[in-house]
């Protein structure tokens, strides 16, 4: 039986959601302008019956862990709710919250370019289901390919701040700390993090500076990565194949899946045990890192919630986006493409970092509808 790992992320995200509905009584009244409560609660309906219809094929234990999964996205949903109404009453104000994710994403970057000099490859943890990550930045979360996105949006809010900086001197201090997420980025050799901060950073600062400054930042990035890319390697060559192949069966297996159980999929977060009845994981299967997830959110979705799921699913994303542009919130709009592009290649749209961090940048990109960015 797989265990069930408590995160002190998770814990501390859901203490702040309890301290809020405690202490703040004043400000739960915010709650219900949240844009886009209705569709999360709709998501997060689905998800529940979606696991319900299929408890007759888990057992016990196995839907408790499911349902522990998915308490886990009810904390991660309301903890949006929560920064939303903390923003909207000026209890947070938003700036600070802007220069804490830079901050944040500088602290991960640097501690993630001292462990690729100081401890270059996983490959004593490799018995434990960890790949090797030779000669690449992955910080504390064992994954280049979280941690080189995660900075991508860290590097999107930085941008976002320097643009908006007043005083010479602090746009030079977040031009410093987004150069530190930046080579955490670079350094990853993680190439759906890069394709993620390309098109976050076109949507960003091509819609604010135009064309001709967006091609000049353009190609001074694309002359970078490829610097940092030239390695006989294979696991940092840009044009690396084993990789690809693992990702298109991972591709494989969620549309078989899917296929199968198209309605309302095989149950929220069973998707480790569907994997296993349907022989893709081996002996391992309890301790597999990749077994509990697909190697893209959309196709996860549709899996484990059926043509449902996956409907309210591009109902949320679409609201978002849609609203993004018809308001001109441009970091939260760079940030959520630059989320979704990158969830067709990981399964980074229900991971605990990302979800922090879209929860802050959704919330006070929408605090004050008439703000303008």
């Amino acid at each position: 039986m797989p265990s069930v790992r408590l995160l002190l992320f998770d814990v501390s995200t859901f203490s702040i959601v309890v301290f809020f509905l405690f202490f703040y009584p004043r400000e739960r009244k915010y709650l219900k302008d949240f844009p886009f409560l209705k569709q999360f609660l709709l998501f997060f309906a689905i998800a529940c019956f979606s696991l319900a219809v299929n408890c007759f094929r888990l057992t016990l234990p196995e839907t408790l862990i499911s349902s522990l999964y998915l308490i886990r996205l009810g904390i991660y949903l309301s903890f949006t709710a929560v920064c939303f109404s903390l923003c909207k009453a000026k209890i947070i104000p938003v700036h600070i919250l802007k220069v804490y994710l830079l901050g944040l994403g500088s602290a991960v970057a640097i501690l993630g370019i001292v462990q690729l000099f100081l401890y270059p490859s996983l490959r004593n943890l490799y018995y434990l289901g960890w790949d090797e990550h030779l000669n690449r930045a992955f910080g504390s979360f064992f994954d280049p390919g979280y941690f080189g996105f995660l900075l991508s949006i860290h590097s999107l809010v930085g941008v976002d701040l320097i643009m908006k900086a007043k005083k010479r001197i602090i746009q030079y201090i977040y031009i410093g700390m987004t150069g530190i997420c930046f080579l955490g980025v670079i350094l990853s050799h993680a190439r759906s993090a890069y394709l993620a901060f390309i098109v976050g950073f076109i949507v960003l600062f091509g819609l604010r500076k135009g064309v001709k400054f967006l091609l000049i930042s353009l190609i001074f990035i694309a002359v970078v990565i490829a610097l940092f890319s030239l390695s006989p390697q294979e696991g940092i060559r840009l044009n690396r194949i084993t990789s690809s192949w693992a990702r298109i069966e991972s591709w494989q297996h969620a549309l078989t899946i899917f296929k199968d159980h198209p309605l309302f999929g095989v149950g929220y977060n069973s998707y480790r045990y569907a994997q296993r009845d349907y022989g893709f994981l081996d002996n391992g299967w309890e301790t597999s890192h990749a077994g509990a997830g697909s190697d893209s959110s959309f196709l996860l979705v549709a899996a484990t919630m059926g043509i449902v799921g996956i409907g309210s699913f591009l109902y949320l994303w679409g609201s978002i986006l849609l609203r993004s542009y018809r308001e001109k919130h441009w970091l939260i709009l760079s940030a959520v493409t630059a989320v979704l592009v990158n969830s067709f290649f990981i399964n980074s749209l229900f991971y605990s970092w990302v979800l922090f961090i879209l929860g802050f940048i959704l919330a006070f990109s929408f605090c004050d509808v008439n703000r303008k960015e």
